[in-house]
């Protein structure tokens, strides 16, 4: 089995020491364009590094030994899914996301909606910065407490059926849940394991720290 990828993005990153203790001594490290001024900021190294290069210089990019893929600025997709098809090609298992979240909400959300892709190629995916962490949610899942407070349960389709919580402070057994609902935000922890379960649809779970 291939080592964890992790994609480092142009977006926010708040506490770089979080992200440091995220890091496993073999992961597969990628820098997504201006993701790379992260990368040298952590001292870390990349194995490769993608983009159009519109946010971090090329010059710096060539000063690496890591392996690089430079694109035009006029295609079809984001630096980010070139990232994400990538690690899909190359037959990652489990991918980790950083600097996915920020000011640009375009960019935020489009990040978001990857898990998708992700979790239909059979891949573990998550974003995580400081404040939240996020999954995708179509097959039972055991959500980890860790240090946060919150969890939320936001439907992508139009709606969920056969959602089951267990272990925390509002259970649900067996319901429907439609998108334009807010039943399932600012659920609690009660255990350090939340049991998670849905019959139909796919679901955003985002883990949140205390307001």
């Amino acid at each position: 089995m291939k080592n964890r990828g992790v994609l480092f993005l142009n977006g926010v990153i708040e506490d770089d020491e979080f992200v440091k203790n995220q890091m496993l001594k073999d992961d597969y490290i990628v820098a997504v364009d201006g993701g790379l001024n992260h990368i040298e900021r952590l001292g870390l190294t990349p194995n490769l590094i993608l983009g159009d290069f519109d946010s971090v210089n090329y010059q710096k990019a060539l000063q690496t030994r890591a392996e690089i893929q430079k694109y035009s600025p006029d295609k079809n997709a984001t630096d980010g899914e070139i990232a994400i098809n990538y690690v899909i090609d190359q037959g990652y298992k489990e991918v980790m996301i950083i600097g996915a979240l920020g000011n640009r909400i375009d960019h935020m959300l489009s990040n978001i909606y990857m898990l998708e892709k992700l979790s239909d190629a059979g891949i573990k995916a998550s974003i995580k910065d400081i404040n939240s962490e996020v999954y995708l949610l179509k097959e039972p899942m055991q959500l980890l407490k860790g240090n946060y407070r919150y969890f939320s349960v936001i439907p992508m389709t139009s709606k969920i059926t056969g959602l089951s919580i267990k272990n925390a402070r509002y259970e649900l057994e067996a319901v429907v849940m439609k998108r334009v609902e807010s039943v399932g935000i600012s659920n609690e922890f009660t255990h350090e394991i939340v049991e998670l379960r849905i019959k139909t649809g796919k679901a955003l779970i985002i883990k949140s720290m205390e307001s």
